[in-house]
């Protein structure tokens, strides 16, 4: 478990040690080298995009939309429940509430 944070402390001292010169060069080809893998990523990226897509149906189209329908409609009548199980212990506590306050006058 120590030998994470003893890692950590040695590479800050290391970075400490350098001279701004080597710090910046360390800098600057980390970030051409995430320049350059971000240029990867899209050149590939692109050629993904320019092969053909295969034809579906408009069937295969619509299934993944009608589950998505059918899981919105349930959740949606879940809280309807909730939201009138919700009112109706508020209505009772509110009758109790004034009911009690009625009698103490």
């Amino acid at each position: 478990m120590r030998k994470i944070p003893t890692l950590i402390a040695g590479i800050g001292d290391w970075l400490v040690s350098l001279s701004d010169r080597s710090r910046l060069l360390l800098v600057l080809g980390f970030l051409l080298l995430l320049g350059g893998g971000s240029v990867y990523k899209l050149k590939n990226s692109i050629e993904d995009m320019q092969k053909p897509v295969k034809q579906t149906s408009p069937q295969e189209l619509i299934e993944p939309m009608q589950k998505i329908f059918e899981q919105s409609q349930g959740s949606r009548e879940a809280f309807q429940h909730r939201q009138q199980t919700d009112m109706r212990q508020l209505d009772s506590l509110a009758k109790l509430h004034s009911s009690t306050k009625a009698l103490s006058k």
